[in-house]
């Protein structure tokens, strides 16, 4: 509670005077106050790195004070070095997420523009041909490609999200939702002025 106290305005701060609360009013031990699925404090975080600290810091209590100051000396070298790995794998990925974006929501859709405009063209050679064939409608043709670049949108918008930021459900939805209007902004800018241009 004392550290909670002193803490309180932060994430952390408010874990510890769940715990203390815990501890206090119900009698439990530091283990079942941290990870009891009905009493826990830790039972609504799904952070590993959270769960696996505090199982460091519950074993450590029971050793004596120069091994459990030891164990968790190292323990915090351990996570502020998996930190640095995480933020430089994040770094390295970010270039790799940011070219996959702009294919979804640049390059393909205008890609896919001009497909829909040069089918229109197709058709209409075609028509002028000879009535024998038969070529799908321009608009079914358009609205086929118009659902495999949604959902292609929803893929890689889905893949770099959880690739560069987990599981935050309001990053994936912003992602997703900016992605979507993009895409579809610049597919029927393209459809539009690639019809226009070949009629």
């Amino acid at each position: 509670p004392f550290v909670g106290g002193r803490m309180k305005d932060s994430e952390i701060g408010r874990l510890f005077v769940s715990i203390g609360g815990a501890m206090g009013a119900s009698g439990l031990s530091p283990e079942r106050a941290l990870f009891d699925e009905e009493l826990g404090a830790l039972r609504n975080i799904g952070s590993r790195t959270i769960r696996a600290a505090l199982r460091a810091v519950v074993a450590s209590a029971e050793m004596d004070p120069r091994t459990a100051g030891k164990m968790m000396m190292d323990f915090s070298g351990y996570l502020r070095d998996l930190q640095k790995t995480d933020h430089e794998i994040r770094l390295q990925l970010s270039g790799i997420s940011e070219n996959m974006r702009n294919t979804a929501t640049l390059f393909a859709p205008l890609i896919m523009g001009v497909t829909v405009g040069l089918f229109a063209l197709l058709s209409r050679t075609f028509a002028d041909v000879g009535e024998g064939v038969e070529m799908m409608q321009i608009w079914l043709f358009a609205a086929v490609v118009g659902v495999y670049l949604v959902l292609m949108v929803l893929v890689i918008s889905h893949f770099c999200s959880r690739l560069l930021h987990g599981d935050d459900d309001v990053e994936l939805r912003w992602r997703i939702g900016t992605s979507l209007a993009t895409s579809w902004l610049v597919f029927s800018a393209s459809v539009l002025v690639a019809y226009t241009g070949f009629s």
